[in-house]
This record gives C-alpha cells, structure tokens and sequence, in this order.
C-alpha cells in the first residue's frame, strides 16, 4: 500500500447503531473512520465511538440533511475525498436518502468497495463495485457491548437461581398440571402478593410457613420470607424456569445471558430473560397468568417499548401459562394474538407449551 495512501472506512448514522458497531469491530486495518450523520444523530454517533473505543484522532464527521440529496453531494463534494485513499463504505444505516446520494457519490471513486450488513446482523455482503457472496460475521457482541451501543445503562441483573433447577421444573410440573391450585399454599402465595415487607423481610405465620413446606418451599429463615424469596414463589419461579431452558441448550454465561434483567433508558425497565445470540437481542417475559385484558395489553406495549429502545432486531416473546385465546379474546378490542402480532410479539401461551412449542421456539432460534 502506498504510504500516503490511507484506507477510510465510512459509516452513516441512524437510530441502529449495531450494523456501525459491527462493521468497525469486524473490517479491520482500517486507518481513519468517517461517520456521515446527522444533528439529530450526535448522539447515537457518540454511542458508536465510545462503545468500540475510538480515539478522537481516528474518527472524522460529516453533518448532512438527512432527506436532502443536493445537501448531503455539497456536504461530501466540500470534504476534499482524495482518489489515492481506499474507500469501504458501510450504507446498512441512515435514511433511504442518505444511503442513496452516499453511493452516487462514492461510485466515482476507483479503489471504493460497498457493503451491506444482512438481516438479524448473521452477515455482510460487498454490493459493489460487484456483488459478492455473503460473508459471516465473527464478531459476536455481548449484552454489555449491545445495550452501551444504544445508550443503555445497566441498573442490575441475575445469572444464579432462587431454589435449586428441580425444584423450580417440579413446581412448573406441578402447575401445569394443577396440582397447586387446591393446596394451601396456593392460598398462602395469594396472600402474599399484598403483604408488605418489613426490615426486608415478609412475616409467615406458623400455618402458612407449613403449607409452603408441604409443596417443598422451606424458608431460609423460618416463618419469615427474603424479598427475592417472596417474589420467586409468586410467580418469577417461571422466569427462573425458563432462564434455566436457554442456558441449557447454550452453556452461556452472563456476558450472553441473564435474567431479571433491570436497564436505565430515560425511565427504568426490567426484562425477565435477555438473551443475545448471532447478534440478535432476545427478550422473553414470563407470567404465569393475567388478573385481565389489560394486564395482557400492558405486557405487549413494554415488548413494544424495548424494540424502540433497543433496536428493530429486538425479538420479543411472552411466556404465559394462560390459554391466552380462550381466557382474553371477549376482553380485547381485537384478538390477543393478532394484537400481538401487530407490535410483533410471539406468544407462547399454556395450549402451546402443552404442546412442546416453548423448547422448540427457544431451539429454532439457537441452530
């Protein structure tokens, strides 16, 4: 390479930041990084830098209208782009309009190759000057890398387990099956859903600590419950339960998977199971069941909320050990399932885990 010749990879900037995170971890010996964005984009752009660690002395920016050609050719024209440099230009991000007047101005330039990074971020494709064959992604993004490249803060998470992993499949057995329902613990959990802590404790009286005892639940403390304790045996059991599936059939460890996941984007959120894989965000909510129609509509808007958040990639999924179509179809304006379909949430309720669908969904997403 001549020595005044530098190779520039250029990025634009939108709302998904992943594709740019990707591409700069990914395309390598690489000398200078130009990011063409935008003044609504600052940020995502500062996003993007601080999450791979760039100097400022490696990174240049040009700021263009978004949906104007003619601006965003003067923007470029004025840049003083030399023809000795080597040029890979990254069009995944950006409006339509800004990936379009990028490549008309880059195609002028002999040494300049343009790519696209594919669907779920598997892989990137070189889409001139000829059209390559796909190439795998190797770099494999972390949830810590993920959420930092959205501007995303970490308020605390979960990788162990409340009770032991057959305790917690026995109760889910147990469950499914209704066995729990006339037992006096199903009583003595009722209760606990209004009764308040004290010194971070829940008070048992002597019956109800016997009746957890009689369906396996034994207190660390005797005739008092710990806040984590108290929240298991209410209902975050099946988080548990379904945390323990995925890590299973991957082996992970927290930098991929976790759950009780609690993250700070202007107000605060916690995810049930989080999950990255092929660099694609998973979250699963998990409830045993819904007090109403609304309760179930509430759950589908935050899936909504965190694909906003977090990216378009977000595939969101509801765990709920209700019949969902028979218990909520004369509550809703439309049908359950249509209506989550629309904010592009999979549900899988009671009629399909019977069915053996939860481990097969989790297994098609992790071939």
């Amino acid at each position: 390479m001549d020595p005044k010749m530098k190779k520039i990879l250029v990025q634009l900037v939108s709302d998904q930041t992943s594709p740019n995170v990707l591409s700069i971890r990914e395309l390598k010996d690489v000398d200078e990084y130009l990011f063409i964005s935008t003044e609504q984009m600052k940020e995502k752009q500062t996003q993007i830098v601080r999450t791979t660690g760039l100097g400022e002395e490696q990174y240049k920016t040009i700021l263009v209208d978004a949906v104007s050609p003619k601006n965003i050719n003067e923007e470029l024209e004025g840049h003083g782009f030399s023809h000795l440099d080597e040029y890979i230009v990254n069009l995944t991000c950006g409006t339509k309009i800004m990936a379009l007047a990028t490549f008309q101005f880059f195609s002028q330039f002999d040494k300049v190759r343009m790519l696209y990074f594919g669907s779920e971020d598997k892989t990137y494709q070189f889409i001139h000057p000829t059209i390559e064959e796909p190439q795998p992604i190797l770099h494999q993004m972390n949830i810590r890398e993920f959420l930092s490249a959205y501007g995303v803060e970490i308020l605390g998470h979960k990788t162990d387990f409340t009770r032991s992993v057959d305790f917690t499949r026995l109760h889910f057995e147990k469950f499914m099956k209704g066995e729990l329902i006339d037992t006096l613990a199903y009583e003595t959990i009722k209760k606990l859903r209004n009764r308040k802590s004290k010194g971070g404790f829940i008070r048992l009286s002597e019956s109800e600590n016997e009746s957890l005892q009689e369906i396996g639940f034994i207190p660390e403390n005797e005739k008092k419950l710990t806040l984590r304790e108290s929240e298991f045996i209410r209902g975050k059991w099946l988080e548990e339960y379904v945390f323990d599936i995925v890590r299973k059939k991957t082996g992970w460890k927290e930098e991929q998977l976790v759950h009780g996941f609690k993250i700070r984007h202007g107000t605060n959120y916690e995810l049930d199971v989080f999950f990255m894989h092929n660099n694609t965000p998973y979250c699963i909510e998990c409830k045993t069941s819904f007090p109403s129609g609304e309760e179930y509509s509430k759950i589908i808007y935050k899936l909504s909320a965190a694909r906003r958040i977090l990216g378009l990639d977000l595939k969101t999924v509801l765990v709920v050990l209700t019949d969902v179509e028979k218990r909520f179809e004369k509550y809703l304006d439309d049908h359950p399932f249509v209506r989550a379909e629309k904010h592009r949430v999979k549900v899988v309720d009671r009629k399909a885990i019977e069915k053996g669908e939860l481990e097969t969904y989790i297994n098609s997403i992790l071939e």
